[in-house]
Order: structure tokens, then sequence, then C-alpha cells
């Protein structure tokens, strides 16, 4: 494994660590752990860019096709994990009683930011070309599949009261036509307001 790997596989450590910390020891220390491990996936990230600057460089259409598409699933990646779900409630809150948010980009599927992050690396993958991109790439998505089993099975119901109902209403990774649906109906009224 590189570097570029072994970072980003520890980031997905640190989510992991995070995640078991908020459902069990409630270590003060381990609460930084999502922090350390969004830095230490994206110094990865920024190391598969480097990697391949030099193709971005003598390939100017295809940097500018794959990277404008990088960086649409990255945006979207950060809004459905950051500004998507209510914030205060998600990240400040520590409540007992926590409700599963079920609008917008959460009515698609119960994990959208899988999507994302995977199409954000396809996209790195096809822009630079490099080995270190593909299997990278691979690597950290399969880690992020990994990684939401654990929250769907585990971390989650514990954490949402109405887990278990926001289940049997909402596809666990690919849409269908009903949750699509559901979601544009939801961006139509935001429009609107």
């Amino acid at each position: 494994m590189t570097w570029v790997e072994w970072t980003g596989s520890a980031g997905f450590l640190c989510y992991f660590l995070y995640d078991i910390n908020s459902v069990t020891w409630k270590n003060r220390l381990l609460q930084r752990f999502f922090l350390l491990g969004t830095l230490l996936v994206a110094f990865s990230s920024a190391g598969i860019v480097a990697d391949g600057w030099n193709v971005m460089k003598n390939q100017p259409v295809r940097t500018i096709v794959f990277g404008l598409l990088a960086l649409f699933w990255l945006a979207l990646l950060v809004y459905t994990l950051f500004f998507a779900l209510p914030f205060q409630e998600t990240y400040l809150e520590k409540n007992q009683k926590r409700k599963t948010y079920t609008e917008g980009m959460y009515a698609l599927c119960r994990h959208p930011g899988v999507l994302w992050f995977a199409l954000f690396y396809l996209s790195l993958a096809l822009l630079l070309g490099t080995s270190c991109a593909v299997k990278t790439g691979c690597l950290l998505t399969a880690w992020d599949v990994c990684y939401i089993c654990l929250q769907d099975m585990v971390i989650f119901p514990r954490t949402f009261c109405d887990y278990k109902e926001y289940k049997k209403t909402t596809p666990f990774l690919f849409p269908n036509r009903k949750s699509v649906g559901k979601c544009l109906r939801f961006f139509g009224k935001e429009r609107k307001k």
C-alpha cells in the first residue's frame, strides 16, 4: 500500500472509532476523530491529485471536463453531509430522542453521501488516469461502504429513535423511483419559497 492509501484508510479508522465512541465509550478525545478522519481523507485525496498533476497539465479538455465533474460531486458531498441536515440537531445537540432527517437528500436514500463520494473518486480516476487514483479511489469507496454498513446496522439504530421506520420507507444506498420523486418534490418546494 502507498502512503496515500494508508492515510485514507487511517481516516476511515478515525471515522469508525468516532461513531463507535458516540454510542459506547463517549470519550471526549475520540469526539475529535471525525475531524481528524476528514483531514486524513482530504490529505489522501490531495496526494492522489499530486500524483497525477502532470496528466492534468498535458490534457486540458480532459482536465476541464472531469475536473468540473469531480468538483460537482465533491460539492454535493459537502452539501449532503454538512448543509442538507439541520446542523444544530445533527451535530450539536445531545438528545436522547433524536429523530432521523428524512427530507431532501435523505429522502433519496439513507446514505446519499456514499454515492457522491464514489462518483467524486470515479471522476478523479477519469481525470488523472493513474493507478494511484484508481486504486485509492476504490479502496476509500470500499471503506466508505463498510462505514455506512456499520452506521446502518449498529450506530444509527442506537442513535435515532425512529431509524427502523426510516429503513422501511427509504432505500439503503440506491435510490428508487419513489425516493427520487420525494427528493425532487422537496427541492421543488424549497425553490418556491
